[in-house]
């Protein structure tokens, strides 16, 4: 059994010839495949990451056809136990003091959230991305964007409910690593 993980950007018009050229040689090999896209967010991990997934079984040796998992009826939340709203946070290694670009980023999604009435600040966890620019720091209510190797080495996210980033076991717990 062969089980990749990849970008979904192997479905693009870019890469597709790439995707199809290793879909035939597995064929010719004698596998069975299956390919589907897969958000962690549809299956129990409040972390938005969509992921092309390929399931490659050698046909003689196959009892069952490989079966893509079913989504969730429901959507998973940060607050459901998987960050840590509450704080200060004095753990190693995690960021609470901001530069004045990052403070600026976070004053400013403050100023967005003061006028939003659904959110409630005390039930919902509340990141920030402090890493990326001034005019593109986006913010997300019990989900986590797309965590990438980089961005988890400094720490992922803001919660600006306790004012600090994640921490590392809140990362790999977002991951799916338990």
């Amino acid at each position: 059994c062969i089980l990749l993980e990849n970008v979904v950007g192997l479905l693009s018009k870019k890469h597709r010839p790439l995707l199809q050229q290793i879909l035939k040689l597995l064929k010719r090999m004698g596998y069975l495949v299956r390919v589907w896209k897969m958000n962690s967010l549809e299956h129990g991990i409040p972390h938005n990451r969509p992921r092309l997934w390929l399931v490659a079984v050698l046909e003689e040796s196959m009892v069952n056809v490989p079966q893509i998992p079913k989504s969730l009826t429901y959507l998973p939340s940060l607050s459901q136990g998987f960050v840590a709203i509450r704080g200060p946070l004095f753990v190693l290694g995690v960021k609470t003091k901001l530069t004045q670009r990052e403070r600026s980023i976070v004053d400013r999604v403050r100023n967005e959230l003061s006028g939003d009435s659904a959110v409630h600040l005390e039930k919902h966890a509340i990141l920030i991305d402090i890493f990326s620019s001034e005019n593109f720091g986006t913010w997300h209510v019990d989900k986590s964007p797309c965590l990438t190797r980089s961005r988890s080495k400094r720490g992922g996210f803001w919660v600006l409910q306790r004012e600090s980033t994640l921490t590392q076991k809140e990362i790999a717990t977002l991951m799916g690593i338990d």
